[in-house]
């Protein structure tokens, strides 16, 4: 067998023995072989003819359109080689990626699948597979769950470890997602790119496995000042693969010093939420456990609503000097952006035995946000629509702001122009919105001259919790943030604001806990935090503060650590909160103008008391969770 054939049938899980053993049978049939004769592989009947479509990768992952179809050879790999051979029956699919393949041997070698050769000028060609029996569509999903065919899983095992995977129903797998209104289209798109990523740069698929197990710890980010001012960020694995729901748990966890004092890395934070698949939550991943898969690529479903698709291969780096690994980790060429920033030049040591990277290549599905301070009316959008009806002339009085507008104009391309704000009105018969352009202050308050620039329509329903009102426009509006559209939530309404795509895709290179602590040593900063339990108090929390002063403070981060974390304003000024929670409830915090508060958490409700060291300030606390 030539090295060639060798390395393609790794490539799809099987071993050296199982390479010689499928080339050196025949087939099926015939009299029983001699004494020490391998038995041949099991074969199955089967269909002469398929037909259907092959589904190309997007251009880009911010992309639904599709490549064409007429470079792709379809052939029937009859000896499972990975390859068309001459003797196989092929075809090549229309510029619409149909097919026809006939003349199929009705007898069939088990796992034998449908291959499709994709040739793309200026590109790395790529082959997507699917199960014979299921080739009526022909996908990179398809190819993940023909990996799991050739890993010795049954047709229908592959099928339910490769849903578990990707965190979506079987019967997604054989859906047209490149057309928008399938079903999950945009969270099968964003693997769609990971998968044929990792089939252009030659990484194996596998399900339901790790081709490398997930570390205890990873370097999310370092951003690094000095020995005494330094902001990690850490993500922690911290418990076994269900095998029900195919995931696992992992915490972000945050590690930072400031001129010397410990603090935690998340504050000050902008109360935010995102509409993830089953409503609105804090944007913070911090205040929850995250969810990943198993396998290449695997899914990352972030607690703030966000999926990410997933290819990784790791790099055993024990041995090489700490300089040259930070190297691989701050190239901009290999990440996107750097996990590392800030180092000096030269680092003395070399990492140890265990030290490992892990390179990732990731796509994301996004998802709509919005902040608490961009609450534009205390009423219901029913009432928002009929307060902005079309005017006659437009003025900031009767009509609604949606925010900083783009211009093309002057020096201004592409940037924010202090003195342009785009504002809305609305015409509820025919559900639709026109929108102005409006001179303005650089503080966006005072607006004259407002012209009417173009119209839109809008839709009236709910977010993904079913319930919670929402108005979406047919297009983001292009703001310097893109308005999407209005949700009405406790009695506020808010701009809906996101990506004018909702996909993105990234790289980085990831330290694990034995590289990190090499490093942190050479730094002399400490090493990666161990989560042993984790806080009951997790999650987003508001206080109010009474006494010598009275303020709020309406988003409160607690982490997986128990770090204590956010942004408190009063009447007259702001100031950061740090601090930390015991398991047991026990807080301590510090302000960064000097109070400290201290108290106790007792399950969802808070309190406690504050002072001030230097002044005769004082006063109580009490806190409550929010999600």
């Amino acid at each position: 067998m030539s090295p060639r054939v060798s390395r393609r049938l790794r490539g799809l899980g099987l071993s050296t023995s199982a390479v010689l053993f499928i080339t050196g049978c025949g087939g099926g049939g015939g009299d029983a072989p001699p004494a020490g004769t391998p038995t041949p592989p099991p074969t199955q009947a089967g269909p002469s003819i398929v037909s259907g479509v092959v589904l190309m990768a997007p251009p880009s992952p911010a992309s639904s359109a599709s490549q064409p179809a007429a470079t792709v050879n379809v052939c029937f790999d009859a000896n499972i080689n990975g390859v068309c051979d001459a003797d196989e029956p092929s075809t090549s699919a229309d510029s619409s990626g149909q097919y026809t393949l006939n003349g199929l041997p009705t007898t069939q070698t088990v796992g034998a699948p449908v291959l499709a050769v994709v040739n793309i000028s200026g590109a790395v060609s790529y082959t997507l597979r699917a199960p014979v029996k299921r080739a009526g569509l022909v996908s990179a999903i398809t190819t993940l769950v023909q990996a799991g065919v050739a890993q010795g899983l049954d047709l229908a095992a592959a099928e339910a470890a490769t849903a578990r995977q990707l965190q979506l129903s079987a019967s997604s797998l054989y859906q047209n997602y490149q057309q928008p209104s399938t079903a999950d289209a945009e969270a099968l798109l964003t693997v769609d790119w990971a998968i044929v990523g990792s089939l252009r740069d030659g990484i194996p698929l596998s399900v339901g496995i790790s081709t490398a197990d997930e570390p205890d710890i990873s370097l999310s980010r370092l951003a690094f000042t000095n020995a005494k001012t330094y902001d990690a960020r850490f993500y922690q694995y911290t418990d076994s693969y269900d095998a029900q729901s195919g995931s696992a748990r992992f915490y972000v966890l945050t590690a930072a010093v400031s001129s010397g004092v410990q603090r935690s890395t998340f504050a000050p934070l902008a109360p935010s939420w995102n509409d993830g698949p089953k409503g609105w939550v804090p944007a913070a991943t911090e205040a929850n456990a995250n969810l990943i898969t198993r396998g290449n690529p695997n899914v990352v479903l972030w607690s703030n609503g966000v999926r990410n698709a997933i290819t990784k291969t790791e790099i055993d780096v024990s041995g090489q000097s700490i300089a040259s690994v930070v190297q691989q980790v701050q190239s901009t060429a290999l990440n996107s952006p750097a996990t590392i920033s800030g180092l000096p030049a030269s680092l003395a040591g070399t990492m140890p035995a265990g030290a490992k990277l892990r390179r990732e290549k990731w796509n994301a599905r996004y998802v709509d946000n919005y902040l608490e301070s961009a609450s534009v009316l205390q009423d219901s959008l029913s009432t928002l629509i009929s307060l902005y009806p079309n005017p006659t002339s437009p003025t900031a009085a009767n009509t609604l702001s949606l925010g900083a507008a783009f211009t093309t104009t002057g020096s201004c391309v592409n940037n924010v122009c202090p003195g342009s704000n785009m504002r809305a009105s609305f015409d509820a018969a025919t559900q639709s919105a026109r929108y102005y352009r409006c001179d303005a202050s650089t503080t966006q308050t005072n607006v004259s001259n407002c012209q009417a620039i173009s119209t839109g329509s809008y839709t009236l329903g709910t977010s993904n919790d079913g319930v919670t009102p929402q108005m979406r426009f047919t297009a983001p509006i292009g703001l310097v943030t893109p308005v999407h559209g209005l949700v009405e939530r406790n009695g506020k309404i808010h701009l809906i604001n996101g990506l004018a795509y909702n996909f993105g895709a990234g790289s980085a290179t990831r330290m694990n806990r034995i590289a990190y602590n090499a490093l942190a040593a050479a730094l002399g900063i400490s090493s990666a935090p161990t989560l042993t339990t984790v806080s009951p108090f997790i999650g987003i929390w508001q206080a109010n503060y009474i006494g010598s002063e009275t303020g709020d403070c309406p988003w409160m981060l607690i982490d997986a650590l128990g770090n204590f974390g956010g942004q408190c304003t009063s009447a007259t000024r702001g100031f950061t909160l740090f601090g930390k929670v015991s398991d047991q409830g026990g807080t301590s915090m510090t302000a960064s103008s000097g109070e400290q508060f201290s108290g106790n958490l007792v399950g969802t409700s808070a309190s406690g008391v504050w002072n001030q060291p230097s002044s005769s300030a004082s006063g109580s606390w009490t806190a409550n969770a929010r999600h």
